[in-house]
């Protein structure tokens, strides 16, 4: 019992720290979106 809730909290820490990341790049997206070479810089620096 223990080791299928530990596995399912790890999938939502999983899942929560994705959406965490999502959040994080679309919001320095909208922050720099008013310069293009931020823009550029930054989408190639987060992949």
């Amino acid at each position: 019992m223990d080791k299928i809730n530990f596995l399912l909290t790890m999938k939502l820490l999983k899942k929560l720290k994705f959406l965490l990341y999502v959040f994080f790049m679309s919001f320095m997206l909208f922050m720099v979106n008013s310069n293009p070479v931020n823009h550029v810089y930054l989408i190639t620096f987060s992949y």
